[in-house]
Formats: structure tokens, sequence, C-alpha cells
């Protein structure tokens, strides 16, 4: 071992696993080929125009193996030597891969990555590893700072020359979601809604789809105080509403709420979706009625989300079927961003106006005795 990289030794240690002990060398250097990159892909999880994925220029003595490593946000997590333990795993669901900070070209399995005779080479991270930042909920990914650098060796067993640290920024292409609630509307008996998303790049919105859940239902009692449901549609079939447990909010099969037909304005930057639940109307032989449904609005992104809801429970026979329930199929897509919100209508009939009395509690256990 020659005098440098005994010290550089002394100073830093070697890595546990391979035993080996870089040397820091301005032989070996890599650079990102843009400053920032916004993480754009399109519906379909794929290269999106303009939008590149992040990819590394890499100097160093010609033909040497290479390895990239690269950490979100915290720079003290390399390794001294080639891979990284439980760095980033392409084989392991991406929920159980989108908060690992650390990845390395070399743990991945490109362990016969190397320059060029001319001592270069360019790399870009693989395809899921950039999905899998877009997976990042919107909370704790507004912008990154991404440090990399690269390891070369002349073959595995020799030593290992270093970069230097240096980093680049990662902006999430997703910048706000919210939820606006306008009351109750047609004399209180329809709850108003909108949901609303912001995207950093312009005409990038169908990278995202919102998906939304419901739980509850509406009830009706005749005069003799007997409960029945009126019927909905969801995911083609008509039945009762009645949603004992969350399900998918969808009178069609596609998940993707009004099937992902949104309203772009914002210089194609902002996509709103409406929403509207009403309750069925009271009258003198149907006096009272109550609609409580629970909705949840939550933001995937699009290629995660498939094209149809599944059913997980479908009671009873046709015209009317009973209760009714359907889900996003395993592996559930990771939410970006969600809220909740809900629709409350209560109508008691009036038999001297002969009109509805309107209110919106939270719960009503029904007429008494």
């Amino acid at each position: 071992m020659d005098v440098l990289r005994s010290i550089t030794c002394s100073l830093i240690g070697s890595n546990p696993v391979t035993g080996y002990c870089p040397l820091v060398s301005s032989k070996v250097e890599i650079k990102p080929l843009k400053v920032a990159y916004t993480v754009v892909l399109d519906k379909n999880g794929l290269t999106y125009g303009a939008y590149d994925i992040l990819e590394f220029e890499v100097t160093g003595p010609p033909n040497y193996l290479i390895d990239i490593q690269l950490s979100k946000g915290d720079a003290a997590l390399f390794t001294n030597g080639l891979g990284i333990v439980n760095s980033w795993d392409q084989s392991k669901l991406p929920k159980d891969r989108i908060n690992v900070k650390t990845f390395s070209s070399w743990t991945n399995g490109d362990t016969t990555l190397r320059l060029n005779g001319s001592g270069k080479t360019n790399y870009k991270v693989p395809l899921d590893w950039w999905r899998d930042l877009a997976r990042q909920p919107l909370s704790s990914f507004n912008t990154m700072t991404l440090y990399m650098k690269v390891l070369a060796v002349k073959k595995a067993t020799d030593t290992v020359l270093a970069s230097a640290i240096s980093d680049v920024t990662i902006l999430n292409n997703l910048e706000s979601f919210r939820i606006n609630d306008f009351g109750y509307i047609n004399g209180g008996t329809k709850k108003s809604m909108n949901m609303v998303f912001t995207v950093r790049e312009p005409n990038t919105t169908d990278m995202y789809t919102f998906v939304q859940w419901k739980k509850g239902g509406r009830k009706n009692w005749d005069v003799h105080g007997h409960i029945t449901r009126p019927p909905v549609r969801d995911y083609g079939i008509r039945h009762i509403s009645d949603y004992p447990r969350w399900t998918i909010d969808r009178v069609n099969i596609d998940p993707r709420y009004r099937d992902g037909n949104y309203r772009i304005t914002n210089g194609g930057k902002t996509a709103t979706t409406l929403d509207k639940p009403s309750s069925s109307r009271a009258t003198a032989i149907r006096p009272h009625t109550y609609t409580n449904i629970e909705f949840e609005t939550r933001i995937h992104l699009n290629y995660d989300v498939p094209p149809r809801v599944t059913i997980t429970r479908q009671d009873g026979s046709p015209p009317i079927y009973g209760v009714v329930l359907g889900v996003i199929g395993a592996p559930e897509p990771l939410i970006l961003e969600n809220d909740f919100w809900e629709s409350h209508i209560l109508q008691v009939w009036d038999p001297v106006s002969r009109s509805a009395i309107i209110t919106h509690p939270a719960a009503y256990a029904g007429p008494g005795p």
C-alpha cells in the first residue's frame, strides 16, 4: 500500500464488507449531465419528451471497472469499496424500496460496468429507481439533494480509486394537492367539492391521477319506519347504496376518477375535477332520507393504477345487487397525497309545507317511535 493510500485509510477506514480502502484520486470523476432534474414520466411510466432520466458522465483510467454510488440527502452513507450493503434492490416491491437512501450500480448487478478505452462512459440510473423517486409522498419530497461518487478498480481485487463527492438537485414534478369544499348546494341536497393538483412542468398532468374511495351509504324510511336503500351504480353494476367498508368511488370500471378526464388549466400545470354527491328526496310516502358517505381522495402515479377495479364483494343477483365493493388490485399503488371529506344530508318531509326540511347532521339514527 502506497503512502497516500495508507494515510487515506487511516482517516476514513476501509469497507467493512470488502476490506477495500479507496484512494481518493483526481483521475476519477463523476458529474451529472444537468445541474437539476425534475422527475417526469409519462402516464405509462416511461420517459417523456425532453424530461431526461438522471444521467452521469464518468471519467477515469481506461477500461477500469466502476461502481456508481448515490445517496439521498446524506453523503455519510457512502462506502469505501465496491457495493453498498442493503442499498436499493430492484427485486423488492416499490413500497419496500422507496425509503432506501442509497444506490450502488455494483450491488444492483452491474459488476461489469467499466470505462471505455478512452477512460469515459455515461451512466443512466435504472428506470425503476427513477420511478421510485416519483413514488415518494409529496409531504417528504419537494426538492432533494442527491449525492454521488464513483469508485474505480482495474480489477475487483485491486486498489480502489474514488472520486470526490458531488451532488445534483432532484425536483418533484408534483407540487401541490388540495380539496376545495363549496358546501351544500341545490337547497342543501348536494355537497359540492373539487379536487386539484398542480405539477411543476407544463403539460405533464397525465403523470398523475385521482382515485377516490367511499364508505357509508344512503337510507330511506317509509311511513311505517321500514328502512330501504336506493339503487346506485358502481363499476357498471346496479346495486343498493351500502358501503360497509372503503370501496372505490366509480361508476365505471376504471379506478381513475372521471376516467382520468380532468379540466386542465394554468398553462397545462393544474388538473381539476368536481364532485357533487346528492341524496334521495323525501316524500310523503318516504318521509325520511339520510345520506352519510365518507370520502377519501388520493393522488397516485397514473402508471401504478390498473385499468380495472377489482370487485371483492358482489351480493345477490340482477337487476339490483346487494352490497358491491371494489378495490385496486395488489400491490396497491403508493399514495402521493390524500385528504378526507364527507357528505351528510338529512331530509324530513313536512306535511304542512309539503316539502322537505333539510339538515346536515354527522349521524342520524332514524325517525322516533
